[in-house]
C-alpha cells in the first residue's frame, strides 16, 4: 500500500474477520454468565451449560485465523501473531474442556491472546506494505 493510499478499514482484512470471530467468543463468555446471573432462567432455557457453544465458536474461529494469520506471517515473517493465537486457542480448547472460574479464565485469556495476535498481525502488515 502506497502512503498516498487510504488505510483499508479492520473489517476489510482477514485479520479484522478473524479478531470479529475471536471478540464473538469472547463477549459470549463474559456475557452468558451476567445472563445466568442477571436471568436464572436462561440455565433451564439452555439446559444447563453448554460447552458445544465453545468448540462451536472455535471452529469458526479458528480456520479464520489460521488464514490470515499464515498470509500476514508471509507477507512480515513475524512469528508473535501466530504464536499468541495458538496459545489463544488452546487456552479457548481448555477453557471449553473445564467448569467454573478456570473456565472462564481460560477462555476469555485465550480470546483476548488471539485478538492481539490479530491486531499485531494487522498493524504489521499495514506498515511492511
Amino acid at each position: 500500500m502506497s502512503p498516498a493510499e487510504p488505510e483499508p478499514p479492520l473489517l476489510r482484512s482477514p485479520d479484522g474477520w478473524a479478531a470479529l470471530l475471536s471478540s464473538l467468543c469472547l463477549v459470549h463468555c463474559l456475557a452468558l454468565p451476567l445472563g445466568a446471573l442477571l436471568l436464572p432462567t436462561l440455565a433451564g432455557i439452555n439446559g444447563g451449560h453448554n460447552h458445544a457453544t465453545h468448540w462451536l465458536l472455535i471452529a469458526l474461529a479458528a480456520p479464520v485465523s489460521a488464514w490470515a494469520l499464515w498470509r500476514g506471517r508471509a507477507r512480515h515473517a513475524r512469528q508473535v501473531p501466530l504464536a499468541l493465537a495458538v496459545t489463544g486457542f488452546a487456552l479457548m480448547a481448555l477453557g471449553a474442556s473445564i467448569h467454573g472460574l478456570a473456565e472462564q479464565f481460560a477462555t476469555v485469556t485465550g480470546g483476548l491472546l488471539v485478538a492481539a495476535g490479530h491486531w499485531i498481525n494487522w498493524n504489521a502488515i499495514r506498515r511492511r506494505f
